[in-house]
């Protein structure tokens, strides 16, 4: 699977990578269920043109349920998002930039409803 992931921007054309998902094992979110990938601007200005290789890497390793540098116990809320169905933060590094990943709770509030959107972004633009 490949998705685009469009870059958040106040102007338009907006810019958007094409990046390959590919889940390992564990897949415990799964891509084909979400419907938006977006970057925000600040991953873009910190990485350039290495954004699409982190988006790739970090969503990777968030569909297959590894939260990053999240503290034990939030780590263990995510594990709950997933199965309830609720909003999940990855907080990474990438060659020295902190990126969170946030992937929406499901419209419906299960385990296997469809995701509004995955998002990139550095923890200034929360």
């Amino acid at each position: 699977m490949s998705a685009t992931v469009r870059v958040l921007t106040d102007t338009e054309p907006a810019d958007y990578y094409q990046i390959p998902i590919v889940p390992g094992n564990a897949g415990v979110l799964d891509p084909h269920r979400i419907d938006h990938f977006v970057m925000t601007p600040g991953v873009v200005a910190e990485l350039g043109e290495r954004a699409a290789l982190a988006a790739a890497l970090l969503l990777r390793r968030h569909f297959d349920g590894d939260w990053g540098d999240e503290h034990p116990e939030d780590a263990g809320m995510n594990d709950a998002a997933v199965r309830d169905g609720d909003r999940t933060l990855g907080i990474y590094t990438y060659e020295g930039v902190t990126i969170w990943v946030i992937v929406d709770g499901t419209a419906d509030g299960t385990p296997t409803g469809r995701r509004y959107a995955v998002t990139l972004l550095t923890p200034d633009e929360y």
